[in-house]
């Protein structure tokens, strides 16, 4: 995998805990997971949302209603 070196601004205090405890050397692999990780769970959220919306008797209801215009034409 190709890498690109990114630049951002963090709060100072947390770029102190990163060397603190995770040091120079390991900070690009750990600051590679932890995205890895977030990008995973906003996925899953997402993914549980669509599913939730799918089966929300409200929306099924109203999709319902408006089927009626499906055949009509707006010409």
């Amino acid at each position: 995998m190709k890498n690109v070196n990114v630049t951002f601004s963090i709060p100072m205090e947390l770029n102190a805990q990163l060397h603190a405890n995770i040091g120079k050397r390991g900070l690009s692999r750990f600051v590679v997971h932890a995205i890895q990780k977030a990008l995973q769970e906003k996925r899953q959220a997402l993914r549980q949302a669509y599913i939730e919306a799918r089966n929300d008797p409200d929306r099924i209801e109203t999709i319902n209603d408006w089927k009626v215009l499906d055949g009509e034409t707006w010409d």
